[in-house]
């Protein structure tokens, strides 16, 4: 059998959930630039969005260009609510100006 976005995702989730998001980081290291890829970076940025962990959050989703991969409108949807939840409205928007800018149609969860 051979690993799916699901099970890669499903991982993921048990290391942040057990606040070892470093050793999900770990994970993407094995997994090839693909949908599975995109599936474990959207969980690590949302993993480290809901333990308010936001330079860390912040790093993964610059990860996905190691990764080859660009981030999809839910995947900014994460970060920009990564830094409504540190209280980072600046932050916020800045990446959401730059979502626009690279392309990427906010959704009414953008807002």
């Amino acid at each position: 059998l051979t690993p799916d976005a699901t099970s890669y995702a499903s991982v993921v989730d048990a290391c942040v959930a057990a606040g070892r998001a470093g050793e999900a980081e770990r994970w993407l290291d094995s997994i090839s630039s693909d949908a599975s890829s995109r599936v474990a970076l959207d969980g690590i940025v949302g993993g480290y969005a809901n333990i308010g962990r936001l330079e860390k959050a912040e790093a993964a989703f610059e990860s996905m260009r190691r990764h080859s991969l660009e981030p999809t409108a839910g995947t900014w949807n994460l970060i920009l609510s990564a830094h409504a939840k540190a209280g980072d409205a600046e932050g916020a928007m800045t990446r959401f100006t730059e979502m626009r800018r690279r392309g990427v149609q906010p959704d009414v969860a953008s807002y």
